[in-house]
């Protein structure tokens, strides 16, 4: 990860403690990166502690104690493969002398979420906009501290319908088979959801079992065999570039283009074809691994 060099000073990390984000469910507990058991119709209840050394900053940034004026700001994002498609203020508080340590506790309307949410805490310059030593921030808004927590409310693999059938009655051919994907991969500017079904093998009860129970492993499993099937369709169409597509968007071209963005970054469409065809072991391994937080989200 590449550091950003700000023109500006900015708040140092010891001048703020910020708790790490809880959840109440039946109890706080620590917010992690994926929010389990979890559905649309139940609220989501959040809150952390952000305690801020407002002499210190005044004193780096040459500016008055008393004159020096912040604001905390929390914003929720939700939505969207990569970024967020819908961000807005949640909960926000002047800084000040008498008022630098806060309790925030945010409560989110389920069916406002899609796929995460995005919990990002800001603190930025709201005064004075000309005081201050020559490198202290001088435009009102700008930001001098933030961080972000990213929650997954649905797993990985939610956007593909599952159906459980009998191969030996169906797909007598693929008898053996755990799982078959149904797709073309000539219609790669259908949308992503869809586009696509697939089926696991019903004449092997336990690994149904464990793809009904989320079992981790037996999903990243099923689901990087997905994920490579899919690239590999799309690499076989001779039509298919990466090329003004929009890794936003909601094709089967735009997820495949996210994957082979985050797989193979500093390569062409022509060199990923080479690789795939000739370096296969790495090929795929790349592939399983150009795992995205939203995962396999068009």
């Amino acid at each position: 990860m590449s550091a950003i060099a700000y023109p500006y000073l900015r708040i140092d990390a010891a001048e703020v403690m910020a708790d790490p984000w809880s959840v109440n469910e039946a109890g706080w507990s620590l917010l992690g990166e994926y929010l389990p058991d979890w559905d649309y119709a139940s609220e989501i209840r959040v809150r952390r502690s952000v305690k801020i050394n407002l002499g210190s900053i005044a004193d780096r940034l040459g500016i008055a104690v008393s004159e020096l004026r912040l604001k905390i700001v929390v914003t929720v994002g939700t939505g969207g493969a990569r970024q967020d498609r819908l961000r807005r203020i949640f909960w926000a508080s002047d800084v000040t002398l008498s008022q630098a340590d806060f309790d925030i506790e945010l409560l989110l309307d389920g069916l406002e979420i899609a796929q995460h949410f995005t919990l990002r805490t800001d603190i930025v310059l709201a005064g004075p906009a000309s005081a201050g030593n020559i490198l202290a921030p001088k435009r009102t808004g700008l930001k001098l501290w933030d961080d972000e927590l990213k929650v997954r409310i649905e797993p990985e693999e939610a956007r593909f319908p599952i159906e459980a059938l009998r191969f030996s009655d169906i797909f007598p051919d693929s008898r053996n088979a755990l799982w078959m994907l149904e797709w073309t991969p000539a219609a790669l500017d259908e949308d992503f959801e869809g586009s696509f079904r697939l089926f696991v093998n019903d004449d092997f009860p336990d690994f149904v079992t464990r793809v009904s129970h989320g079992d981790v492993t037996t999903l990243r499993l099923l689901m990087d065999g997905v994920r490579l099937q899919i690239v590999r369709g799309a690499l076989a169409n001779d039509e298919f570039s990466t090329t003004g597509i929009d890794p936003e968007a909601v094709t089967v071209a735009a997820a495949v283009t996210r994957w082979l963005l985050l797989a193979f970054p500093a390569q062409d469409i022509a060199a990923v074809r080479q690789l795939a065809t000739f370096t296969p072991g790495r090929f795929e391994a790349a592939i399983a691994g150009a795992r995205e937080e939203t995962g396999f989200r068009a």
